[in-house]
C-alpha cells in the first residue's frame, strides 16, 4: 500500500484474512523511488503481488477488497 495513512490497511480485517504480508509506504515518491518498475502514478495505492509478481492493482480500496473476496489468494 502506498499513502492512505489515515485508515492504515494493517486494521483492516478484511484485507488482513486474504494477504499474508503488508507492506506499507507513506508515501509515493518513496514507492516510485524503491519499485520504480512498478509505473506507480498516484496514491493511495493498492498492490498485489504473488510468488510471480504483480497480480492486482489499484487506487481503490473497496476494489481491492472486492478482487480479494472474489479471488481469495491464500
Amino acid at each position: 500500500m502506498i499513502g492512505d495513512q489515515d485508515a492504515p490497511i494493517e486494521n483492516n480485517k478484511k484485507i488482513t484474512e486474504k494477504v499474508n504480508d503488508i507492506l506499507s509506504l507513506p508515501e509515493l515518491e518513496m514507492a516510485q523511488t524503491a519499485y520504480p518498475e512498478l509505473k506507480i502514478k498516484a496514491e493511495p495505492a493498492y498492490i498485489l503481488f504473488d510468488q510471480a509478481g504483480v497480480i492486482y492493482q489499484s487506487n481503490n480500496l473497496k476494489e481491492l477488497t472486492t478482487y480479494l473476496e472474489q479471488n481469495n489468494p491464500n
